[in-house]
């Protein structure tokens, strides 16, 4: 996949066997071309690793969108499904690879 753009689309416990792969990504981060990680759960207390979440949204070389399906009074993010954070993607398939969980 080197040198390719990367979407990574994992919901709920689907994010502990793509972290792996995104870690990967992020520590040869020269060896690829953009960035995107999707990431769902059902309630905002359903979130894991929530450190590199905020850490993956706050980096400048990597494109992060999370989303829950049921918002409580303090979640500010996304409402819905993960899927439709695919709207907003502008990739180019021929130069992309998805890994999802």
């Amino acid at each position: 996949l080197r040198g390719l753009d990367l979407l990574f689309v994992c919901g709920g416990i689907g994010l502990v066997p793509v972290r792996s792969a995104i870690h990967h990504a992020l520590d040869h981060r020269r060896e690829y071309g953009r960035l995107t990680i999707l990431y769902g759960t059902r309630r905002p207390e359903d979130r894991l690793f929530i450190k590199e979440l905020y850490e993956w949204k706050t980096r400048d070389d990597v494109a992060f969108q999370e989303t829950v399906d049921a918002a409580d009074p303090a979640w500010g993010g996304n409402v819905g499904v993960i899927t439709q954070l695919f709207r907003a993607l502008s990739l180019d398939p021929a130069r992309s690879a998805a890994i999802r969980a």
